[in-house]
């Protein structure tokens, strides 16, 4: 299916239903004001109504106000003047209103004087369509539609749960500090993953149904170690690594067994801290070094959050320090570098192996087969869930996704996500 010709045709119904429900008149609109009295006539019913000309028949009627016309129904009601009852909803709706109708649904806006002249003819209003798709705006709205259309965009940090654990979970973060915004761009390319690959099948003529059988999927670098971490092992007792709270060792030399700085991270000051703030977070001194366990405190920290130590009722080491901001391991690079990704069946990358994720291109290996909407972290998310009935999520989504029909549940409050919105977060 062509974007242009569907969109283009999609638009023209919505404009043109819209209009009509938007610009039809009421039956008192008119050159005069309503006219009230007792009309008769040879009509078949009577009774308390606008007079008006009806279907079936014709009869003669006449109000107060003087006026007459024909129609199959009398009684009392408002009279018509002019033209014999040839009143209330009727006759095709102006292009303004189609135009109006049709520019709101693409891009929210409104149209200018100058789009209104242009959108008389049906060339004039595709040519206008086809410049409105342009616009970052019909971006915007339709990456919003496709989000919502495939179960994509309702989340929240407690539907991660059963996929990336808790206490410590990835997403788990303690009083929701964190540096810089790492963190809320991940929940915006978990929302936005599936609707970007829509977007782009479009785009390239392909047809909406390969929708339901890919396993390719428009992802990002961060979003790429979002998956890994989904599918890498419970090891809080078995894996552990260091943070040096006052210098970072280059990336490289982490992941390089043969250093003596593998498996050691390290601060480098956030521009932005979220979150609650403490004292002794040992932030910026580097005789202080911390003992962590596990990959998903190391995920929490890639994201701009370090945790506090076991002295403080943490899960690091012995080194005093409460859980702070630090500036993010994940780039904005990799939180926005989108192209289309296979995943196939392999060995799976580390999640903090960023070279190697960042040098995968357009393929994936995973141990998790990864097919269409409904296997995407944000669909597995949409509901809140626990271990007894787990098994029922997916088939509960794929209800709502494909047939608009599902199960629901107990309303309950949950913690909202992080945002890239500025006032909704604390600098």
């Amino acid at each position: 299916m062509k974007r242009s010709a569907s969109i283009f045709s999609l638009s023209l119904a919505l404009g043109a239903l819209g209009a009509a429900a938007c610009t039809a008149k009421a039956p008192w609109e008119g050159a005069d004001p309503p006219l009230t009295g007792d009309t008769s006539g040879d009509g078949a019913s009577a009774g308390n109504a606008p007079a008006a000309a009806a279907n079936g028949g014709s009869g003669n009627g006449t109000s107060s106000g003087g006026n007459t016309g024909t129609g199959a129904s009398s009684g009392t009601g408002y009279g018509s003047a002019g033209d014999a009852g040839a009143v209330g909803y009727g006759g095709p709706p102006p292009s303004e209103s189609s135009l109006r109708k049709v520019k709101s649904v693409l891009t929210g806006l409104a149209p200018t004087d100058a789009e209104l002249a242009t959108g008389k003819t049906q060339a004039g209003l595709k040519s206008l369509i086809t410049t409105w798709m342009g616009t970052p705006e019909f971006q915007d709205k339709l990456l919003f539609f496709f989000q919502n259309t495939f179960q994509q965009s309702q989340l929240a940090q407690l539907d991660f749960e059963f996929q990336l654990r808790k206490r410590p979970g990835a997403f788990d973060l303690s009083y929701d500090i964190y540096g810089d915004n790492a963190y809320p761009k991940m929940y915006q390319n978990v929302k936005e993953s599936f609707a970007r690959t829509a977007i782009a099948f479009v785009t390239a003529g392909r047809p909406m149904t390969d929708l339901l059988t890919t396993n390719e999927f428009m992802m990002t670098t961060a979003l790429k170690s979002l998956y890994m971490q989904i599918e890498a092992p419970y090891d809080i007792h078995t894996m552990s690594w260091k943070f040096n709270h006052g210098k970072r060792p280059p990336l490289s030399e982490s992941l390089d067994p043969n250093s003596p700085n593998y498996m050691t991270f390290g601060y480098e000051a956030p521009t932005t801290s979220t979150g609650k703030k403490f004292s002794g977070t040992c932030a910026g001194d580097s005789s202080k070094v911390s003992s962590c366990p596990g990959n998903t405190l190391l995920f929490q920290m890639l994201m701009g959050s370090m945790p506090r130590d076991s002295t403080n009722n943490g899960f690091c080491g012995n080194a005093g320090c409460m859980e702070h901001a630090i500036k993010p391991y994940f780039t904005d690079q990799d939180l926005s570098d989108w192209q289309l990704v296979k995943i196939v069946d392999g060995t799976a990358i580390m999640p903090w192996d960023l070279p190697a994720l960042r040098a995968s291109g357009g393929t994936l290996k995973s141990k998790i087969p990864r097919v269409s909407f409904f296997s995407t972290p944000a669909f597995f998310a949409v509901w809140n869930t626990n271990d007894s009935n787990q098994h029922r999520v997916a088939a509960n989504q794929a209800l709502l996704g494909s047939i608009g029909m599902g199960y629901t549940s107990a309303d309950v409050a949950i913690p909202l996500p992080p945002t890239t919105q500025p006032w909704s977060f604390t600098a």
